[in-house]
């Protein structure tokens, strides 16, 4: 059983993510300009974490100016609770004056924030994520750019709503 839901999960996120994620649930970001954009470069799936990373066409995980991202924490006992001290675990390996964080609104299941990394961090980097929290578990869709590059706003404004519905990420 555990070996088809790892399989389902698979397939799910590496198939129908990007089509229901960037298809018709999504006024701004149509299935083709996905797929014209990003790849699917890395992919992790355990019993309990799966990690989907997608980069430019012409990029890798290894050397990206841009990087869209969905963890997926399967167990229900991942909360947004746990994702606050995941991201102070981060917070805490970068000199106080490198780190810049904002949560711009967080409601009963879910929290939108951005952080910057500064240079000369090797670590540094723009990001806007979405933590929902949900019966199955935590979920997590990032958009991530280096601090040489210009965020795209149409990317931004598709974490900051995505949704959680009938098992699927969507965004309004």
């Amino acid at each position: 059983m555990l070996l088809n839901t790892k399989k389902y999960f698979s397939v799910l996120l590496i198939f129908i993510f990007p089509l229901v994620l960037f298809g018709h649930h999504n006024k701004t970001i149509s299935t083709e300009d996905f797929k014209n954009i990003w790849h699917l470069d890395y992919k992790e799936d355990s019993s309990t974490s799966s990690i989907f990373e997608w980069t430019k066409a012409d990029e890798n995980v290894y050397n990206w100016t841009e990087l869209i991202s969905a963890h997926i924490f399967k167990t229900p006992f991942y909360k947004a609770i746990y994702c606050r001290e995941w991201l102070s675990l981060i917070k805490n390996k970068i000199p106080k004056k490198l780190w810049n964080e904002q949560i711009i609104f967080e409601d009963q299941n879910s929290i939108f924030l951005t952080w910057a990394i500064s240079p000369p961090s090797p670590r540094a980097e723009n990001e806007w994520a979405k933590i929902i929290e949900t019966e199955k578990g935590l979920f997590l869709v990032r958009y991530t750019v280096k601090p040489n590059v210009k965020a795209d706003q149409k990317w931004i404004d598709f974490v900051k709503n995505a949704l959680y519905e009938n098992n699927f990420l969507t965004s309004e």
